[in-house]
């Protein structure tokens, strides 16, 4: 069976994809990498295409109009879908595309992990435009200077403090790490515990204690920002903390939930590389 051209959807989306990539992204690609830039307008058109900075909250059945095979053993529709959007958008441009869906990187354990509460403070925060009139974009900080995105190795930390937990640490080249409205941060709550004991929590930009450092120049996908991240202190509260009634693992909305939720982004990786 061929996973990615049996479908009538996925053909669809294929065509829709790769027509926007060569009419509207490729004329702006070079512009874009070389200022190093964003391409916000381009963000806010994309949406008519439900390339929304929020859609994987949706849901796999909103998005798809299917539901997945539960069995984990069969290809799961998103997957695949998520592959040939990547390969097609990864054609007009590799930074481009990274700066359409760099939210759903954010997006994704909130999804995953999140209550119904979480999920609506994730999109109360997306909402609207910034200060510059720009669509909103979230990141996902876990990347460290010391250990890349080994979870295990996490050395930032989030301390109990009342119905709080204080974040202290910095992150590494995390995408659209300066520009974000809302950031999903990684820290580690309880160094005894180990792998279990790192959890996610949602934090909005304007949190005291949270800064956006410096951006990072590099020698490619330039239209996608990536930047430092520090957290001073940062006061979050209890609510915030992703996997509150966790789904699987070794504590709950811990290491296992973060390791699967990493795994479902992998494949897109691998078809940007053949969008090229």
């Amino acid at each position: 069976m061929d996973l990615f051209h049996d479908n009538p959807m996925f053909s669809a989306v294929r065509q829709m994809l790769g027509a926007f990539a060569k009419q509207s992204m490729r004329p702006i690609a070079m512009k874009h990498d070389t200022e190093e830039s964003m391409p916000w307008e381009l963000m806010k058109s994309a949406q008519g295409f439900g390339l929304t900075q929020t859609s994987v909250l949706d849901g796999r059945k909103k998005l798809t109009g299917v539901e997945d095979d539960p069995d984990p053993k069969k290809p799961k529709t998103q997957i695949r879908l998520s592959v040939v959007g990547s390969e097609e958008l990864a054609f007009g441009c590799a930074g481009i595309s990274l700066a359409l869906a760099g939210s759903g990187l954010a997006a994704s354990p909130v999804a995953r992990m999140g209550t119904a509460e979480q999920k609506d403070e994730f999109r109360k925060l997306m909402a609207g435009l910034d200060d510059k009139g720009h669509i909103k974009v979230a990141a996902m900080a876990l990347s460290e200077p010391a250990t890349g995105s080994d979870i295990s190795g996490l050395t930032t930390t989030a301390r109990p403090d009342g119905d709080h937990w204080i974040i202290r640490g910095s992150k590494q080249w995390i995408k659209n790490g300066q520009s974000a409205a809302v950031y999903v941060v990684w820290a580690q709550t309880d160094d005894a515990a180990g792998r279990a004991g790192v959890r996610g929590f949602i934090v909005g930009r304007e949190t005291p204690g949270l800064v956006p450092g410096r951006k990072e120049t590099k020698l490619g996908i330039r239209a996608s920002e990536t930047a430092q991240v520090h957290f001073e202190d940062v006061r979050v509260h209890e609510d915030m903390m992703l996997g509150i009634g966790g789904s699987t693992g070794t504590g709950a909305g811990g290491l296992a939930d973060t390791k699967k939720m990493l795994d479902g982004t992998r494949p897109a990786v691998g078809a940007q590389a053949v969008g090229i």
